[in-house]
């Protein structure tokens, strides 16, 4: 497990863990529970005052995610450098066979605790997503992530104000890949175990 890595609930998938951490952190930016922003992207090894300053935060707030999520990857646990966020990710995924090209409605689809890469063919405009919710029959579901502006981490979705959340397309750029939770190598406590008995030393 990474240096911030926090324990699954029992009976919880990876997606799951993964969702419910991000649901957690929105509401979080610059001028609202900035702390608690800056140890999550700090992830155990870098200055939380410094990293959360950090524009902008898809990225970094994905790897913070996925530290406490306990993504099995040493990446997590580097000194952050700018720039680097979407290449660590990619290669997480990459390292963990996690990471999954979309190739459209007829190949495989992003579940719930995915992460969403979209992009522009030929232009630096990455930006990170995290599905919370199971796509409808129109493509659309909530999703949630930072790079907004003042570093807020907000949900997207049908049911939030003003707000679509069509997974397949992201202010012009076209959903690439998605990582698969389930592959990210993420503790599963089996349900109706004891979270004391499973982690007798915490």
């Amino acid at each position: 497990m990474t240096v911030a890595g926090k324990n699954s609930l029992p009976g919880e998938s990876p997606g799951q863990k993964l969702a419910r951490i991000v649901r957690h952190y929105v509401g979080c930016s610059l001028s609202s529970r900035a702390d608690e922003l800056g140890r999550l992207v700090a992830r155990g090894v870098d200055d939380p005052a410094r990293v959360v300053q950090i524009r902008t935060n898809c990225g970094l707030f994905a790897l913070g995610v996925m530290a406490e999520a306990g993504v099995d990857d040493p990446i997590l646990d580097r000194k952050y450098y700018d720039g680097a966020a979407i290449g660590w990710l990619r290669q997480i995924g990459l390292n963990r066979k996690a990471l999954v090209k979309y190739a459209g409605p007829t190949g495989p689809q992003p579940q719930i605790g995915a992460l969403l890469r979209y992009n522009t063919a030929g232009k630096n405009d990455d930006h990170v997503e995290w599905l919370l919710s199971d796509v409808d029959a129109h493509g659309y579901a909530e999703h949630a992530g930072g790079g907004r502006t003042n570093n807020a981490i907000t949900l997207v979705g049908p049911q939030a104000p003003n707000s679509a959340g069509l997974v397949t397309w992201n202010y012009g750029r076209p959903l690439v890949e998605f990582w698969d939770p389930n592959l990210l190598g993420i503790e599963i406590v089996p349900l109706g175990s004891d979270i004391n008995e499973a982690y007798p030393d915490v």
